[in-house]
């Protein structure tokens, strides 16, 4: 009776541990309302054809950016993830940052679930996020 007493409480603390892992997961999937790059500032109707996006994936202490876009040699919308290297947050006001440092990329999400996106290679995307899951 002890040996399934202990084998119950062991059960039951793997599964708060598990379920506390996903409380902390959050997924920002964001569209940019305007791009720049070094040659031109995008129109908002290039930025619709071209179906721009990034999606972040924060499990609390690592992250990954999904970038897409449509790509006109495949047809369709491509994407590319990254592992984050490393993870800023402030409080007050509320911003995250994350940093790819390979690629030379970070992704900042503010107050409002406004974000800016710095591609490293002198492209910017900014725009608004939506959070779409828990």
């Amino acid at each position: 009776m002890k040996n399934n007493n202990l084998l119950f409480q062991f059960i039951l603390v793997c599964s708060f541990c598990l379920a506390a892992s996903n409380v902390f997961a959050v997924t920002y999937y964001c569209e940019p309302t305007k791009r720049v790059d070094p040659e031109k500032e995008w129109s908002k109707e290039e930025i619709k054809k071209w179906k721009f996006s990034t999606k972040l994936e924060d499990m609390g202490d690592k992250a990954v950016i999904t970038r897409c876009s449509f790509s006109s040699k495949a047809n369709k919308v491509t994407c590319d993830s990254y592992k984050v290297d490393h993870i800023e947050r402030t409080p007050s006001p509320d911003i995250k940052k994350y940093y790819y440092f390979k690629g030379q990329m970070d992704l900042q999400i503010l107050s409002g679930l406004h974000y800016v996106e710095n591609n490293g290679r002198e492209t910017i995307r900014w725009g608004k996020c939506r959070i779409t899951s828990p």
